[in-house]
């Protein structure tokens, strides 16, 4: 009997490791498999030739803001050409240099890819009659080509970065956007100052003659009811004041315009590269090949 329940537990054993194993090999995240052969994840090709917009820094959502920003510049740029040569941008999130060229690697409709490197930063100031929220984005990139050769073998290759944008004499890639606003205590202040400035006071005397001579005057003040109601309009004005703002901030709003003036830096490097100016170095052949197919050069 003790045998038996040995070799029962044994097995369960030897089952659980199986699933656990299996599992892992179905896990890959969607991004390409390294070089190494035996990897039983499917490649995701495409009909056409493929330049990839990875993007990867400290912030998932601001990543995906990123690559589909980059991408919609890039679309707006890029030159019709006949289907056969017409490149299709794709948006890749949180990758790598390393996943391009992983890609390049693998995928024979690979051309190259960017791979831009991020950190995404926040702050707010106030300036006690108003205060500001500020996105703040560092960033770098490697422009990456697949070098692919007549054995069919291929690797990425680094043909440019950007440090800093052409032109900007060594400025930091920096992009911010900033957002103002006024807080509600500050209008509620200013409403409590004119509320005070404006009230009317109306005082009304009565005077009274009692039979031995003598005169009394009774005096009303008229306000009264209007100072109360305008004590609770303030009180509940200050009592969400110190959570509101005019108009507000958004957050997604900042991203998606940062998101769009990485896209146009990404496009105004690119025409740079692709089409230097008289005198200076003509693209690699690598270089000149995405250019070709992202339509910045004839």
């Amino acid at each position: 009997m003790r045998r038996l329940w040995q070799y029962a537990s044994l097995s369960l054993l030897v089952a659980a490791a199986m699933t656990l194993a299996a599992g892992g090999a179905q896990a890959g995240g969607g991004k390409p498999a390294g070089g190494g052969g035996g990897s039983s994840q499917a490649l995701l090709t495409a009909l056409g030739p493929e330049f990839y917009i990875a993007t990867n820094g400290n912030d998932a959502p601001t990543s995906s803001v990123l690559a589909m920003g980059i991408t919609k510049e890039l679309s707006k740029a890029l030159v019709a050409h006949p289907p056969s040569t017409t490149a299709w941008l794709i948006p890749q999130p949180q990758w790598s240099a390393q996943d391009i060229a992983n890609q390049c690697q693998q995928d024979p409709q690979a051309v190259g890819g960017i791979a831009l490197l991020y950190y995404q930063g926040y702050a707010t100031h106030f300036f006690l009659l108003w205060q500001s929220e500020t996105t703040t984005v560092d960033l770098f990139a490697e422009i990456i080509a697949c070098n692919h050769t007549a054995s069919g073998a291929a690797a990425g290759v680094v043909v440019a970065t950007i440090v800093d944008l052409p032109g900007a004499n060594g400025t930091d890639w920096q992009v911010r956007r900033t957002q103002v606003s006024i807080p509600l205590i500050t209008v509620a202040g200013v409403g409590a100052a004119l509320a005070k400035g404006s009230t009317s006071s109306t005082t009304t005397s009565v005077q009274t003659k009692s039979s031995g001579g003598s005169t009394t005057t009774t005096s009303s003040n008229g306000n009264s009811g209007s100072n109360v109601s305008t004590g609770v309009l303030l009180g509940s004005i200050f009592s969400q004041a110190s959570s509101r703002d005019i108009p507000g901030y958004s957050d997604p709003i900042r991203l998606r315009h940062a998101a769009q003036h990485v896209g146009v830096d990404v496009v105004f490097a690119m025409q740079h590269f692709c089409n230097p100016a008289q005198g200076a170095p003509a693209p690699s052949a690598q270089l000149a090949t995405i250019c070709k197919t992202l339509g910045f050069s004839p």
